[in-house]
């Protein structure tokens, strides 16, 4: 079982080449993970695989899970909110590692 949050908005900065995609309303605490890039047949990314043991896995989601064609490991940063949800996940290197500088058929 996986729990899934499904994201706001993506936007990507070409200054830092970070990826930011939004969730919920953050404040919260901020740590680095181990996660998995979930990518389309086109490279675009549908959603971040936060990990966590059974029911406690997370997944962030920009599109359906039916699109996810490859996964791609990365260090991403996440923003949890109030309740310990995420609320934001940051993908440095975003360009390389998906076409985070085009237009995202997700969101």
């Amino acid at each position: 079982m996986l729990r899934d949050f499904p994201a706001r908005a993506l936007h990507y900065d070409p200054q830092t080449d970070e990826a930011r995609v939004e969730i919920g309303d953050g404040g919260g605490e901020t740590r680095t993970v181990a996660a998995l890039l979930l990518l389309d047949a086109k490279g675009f990314l549908v959603g971040v695989d936060l990990g966590g043991e059974e029911l406690e896995r997370a997944v962030v989601l920009l599109g359906p899970f039916e699109s996810v064609d490859r996964t791609v490991p990365a260090q991403v940063s996440v923003t949890y909110g109030g309740s310990g949800e995420p609320a934001e996940v940051r993908v440095s290197g975003a360009k390389k590692a998906t076409r985070a500088g085009e237009a995202s058929p997700y969101v």
